[in-house]
């Protein structure tokens, strides 16, 4: 099939005017029209921009290693991750105008866009602030419109509720929430009254599990923007984990976090950071005996029955978290402190032994 009739059957399965389609690419509509009569075509670059934008494998456009470019998204958004607010920002907005309505590159978008209003709301830009807050929105919605599944829209949702809460749209957000059905919502407190005993039980503990998740997820974006100490995000972490581990099966360690051992590792790294080797010795004590559980056996301990996460979202993760993991883990330079400390080395060899086969 000729690019002339590719692109035009791309852009009304998409439901765009040509107009629609020029806008979104910075060009002119008579550009388009000339693609779609077979006078003209675009350059490489836009033809990789169109392949994003649509969906479609690249070298159905043109021949390009679309895997290639596939995984030059995932190096550039785990390297945006860990920048700072304004400077993630920027790159995201480079990122974006190569890779355009990309879902991954506009979820992480619109969610540093938020971060930015909040920081200038607190520093007193309001004008810069709303602006992108209105930015984010755009992006958030877009997202929500083309949510393909339930569990799409579903998280679509939830991405856009806090968005709306600071845009004022209190109605719409209400208007979302009654499509939501899956823990982590406000109607799951409704669900568990419909029950008794064990089942009930069940059902609060999950409930526990995503407000454990969230209050670990706050303490790392307070961190990420200094808006709290180290020591300060200890304790947080702390608090959930001694929750977790109160409120949770003793026979299920995994539930104790978002990811098994995710808050022990926290933990024992801002020990050694701050040369704090008594505490931090302990919570390495804590991921070896975790890790080192006869029942651990890879992702079959990730599985949650939950609908909001359908076991996926820990599934994903399940080959890590083991001694091998733990090994890996010590070998960071932020344990360099306390690596000669000799509780160090023995934890490393009771995880080494068990990783020889």
């Amino acid at each position: 099939m000729a690019f002339a009739n590719i692109i035009k059957e791309l852009r009304l399965k998409a439901g765009m005017t040509q107009d629609e389609l020029g806008e979104t690419l910075g060009i002119t509509s008579q550009a388009i029209s000339r693609w779609e009569n077979g006078v003209a075509t675009p350059d490489v670059p836009t033809i990789t921009r169109l392949a994003y934008m649509f969906r479609v494998t690249s070298d159905y456009l043109l021949d390009i290693d679309s895997a290639h470019a596939e995984l030059e998204i995932d190096e550039a958004l785990k390297k945006i991750w860990n920048m700072r607010t304004r400077e993630g920002v920027e790159e995201l907005r480079v990122l974006a105008e190569k890779y355009p309505l990309h879902p991954r590159i506009m979820e992480i978008q619109h969610f540093f866009l938020h971060r930015l209003f909040r920081i200038e709301r607190e520093e007193g830009n309001e004008k810069s602030a709303r602006r992108h807050l209105s930015e984010a929105l755009k992006l958030a919605e877009y997202l929500l419109e083309h949510a393909k599944t339930i569990k799409e829209r579903s998280r679509a949702i939830c991405d856009i509720l806090p968005l709306y809460k600071d845009a004022g749209r209190k109605k719409q957000a209400q208007q979302l929430l009654e499509e939501l059905t899956d823990y982590g919502t406000v109607r799951e407190k409704a669900i568990i009254e419909l029950y008794d005993g064990e089942e009930k039980v069940k059902l609060m503990q999950e409930n526990l599990y995503s407000l454990i998740a969230q209050f670990e997820w706050e303490a790392y974006m307070l961190s990420l923007e200094d808006r709290i100490t180290r020591e300060e995000k200890i304790r947080m972490l702390e608090n959930a984990f001694y929750v977790a581990e109160t409120a949770m099966p003793e026979e299920n360690p995994w539930f104790y976090s978002w990811q098994p051992l995710h808050i022990p590792w926290q933990l024992a790294k801002h020990y050694s950071m701050l040369g704090k080797n008594d505490e931090a010795i302990h919570w390495l004590e804590v991921m070896r005996d975790t890790a080192l559980r006869d029942e651990f056996s890879g992702e079959q301990k990730f599985h949650m029955s939950s609908p909001l996460f359908t076991g996926f979202e820990l599934k994903r993760y399940g080959h890590l978290w083991d001694a091998a993991w733990v090994l890996d883990v010590m070998g960071d330079g932020y344990f360099d402190n306390i690596r000669s400390d000799p509780r160090f080395a023995e934890v490393w060899e009771e995880l080494e032994k068990s990783t020889v086969v």
